[in-house]
């Protein structure tokens, strides 16, 4: 049986982030964009397996807008690149439900390990927050 690429969205205005994952998850099919609205296009015409979202990059993200991601792909796990000066957005963020939140600085050692765990959970059928 062949294996199939993982598909990560990456929501990020931020280029020198973009490059950096690009480099890092080389063997993915990845899609990124820039606005919350390429984000929901990307979410609704694609088949993706985890949503990386930059909370600082994307400046007209909102927790609304989170919300309305949540309800088109309920089960899509979802890691967050935050700042650590966002405690109370971070609180919000984590209420709604997310797969994982972290915060910048990051080793990119650690956010492979959280796709390959958020891609096997999902694969798996088990429940995202």
């Amino acid at each position: 049986m062949e294996n199939k690429r993982e598909t990560l969205l990456i929501g990020t205005s931020d280029r020198s982030l973009q490059r950096e994952l690009a480099g890092a998850f080389r063997n993915s099919e990845l899609i990124f964009t820039d606005t919350v609205e390429e984000t929901e296009l990307a979410l609704l015409e694609k088949n993706i397996d985890v949503l990386i979202y930059d909370l600082k990059a994307i400046l007209d993200f909102s927790l609304a807008a989170y919300g309305v991601i949540k309800k088109m792909r309920p089960r899509l796990p979802v890691i967050a690149i935050t700042s650590a000066e966002a405690p109370q957005q971070d609180r919000k963020i984590l209420e709604m439900g997310i797969f994982y939140l972290l915060h910048r600085p990051f080793a990119m050692d650690t956010l492979k390990q959280l796709v390959i765990s958020a891609v096997e959970k999902s694969k798996k059928g088990e429940v995202l927050p």
